[in-house]
């Protein structure tokens, strides 16, 4: 979206992940559409500063404005089995875990180890 993939393998490379990727890089939310039988959904996922650290370049000037990666999830068409539904029932477990765990890390770890380390380094001098 707007910060470098970390692999090769995040690349957009279907139609809808590269218009999902221009609609989400431009601001929006979410992006989503029906094809084939199935609902496909992408939506934005906020980058906190342990991910733009990697993501931008260890030891680089973070970017100002906020960054942000994408997750897509697909629904099945009316008949696929059950397997299959719960596979995506899986995906969207993964998604809402996803959110949680990127919200603890900014939120509590990072903010807590960058406080432990001014203690620590000021008590070095």
């Amino acid at each position: 979206m707007n910060t470098r993939a970390m692999s090769l393998d995040h690349e957009p490379r279907t139609e809808f992940e590269k218009a999902a990727a221009e609609k989400l890089g431009s601001g929006q939310d979410e992006y989503e559409i029906v094809e084939n039988g199935y609902y496909r959904r992408a939506g934005a996922i906020p980058l906190g500063g342990g991910c733009i650290s990697c993501h931008a370049g260890f030891f680089k000037t973070p970017p100002k404005s906020p960054r942000f990666a994408g997750l897509i999830i697909s629904t099945p068409p009316s008949d696929a089995c059950n397997t299959f539904r719960a596979m995506l029932d899986g995906l969207r477990a993964l998604e809402a875990e996803t959110h949680r765990h990127v919200h603890k890390e900014n939120s509590i770890l990072f903010p807590r180890a960058i406080e432990l380390e001014r203690r620590v380094g000021s008590n070095a001098n």
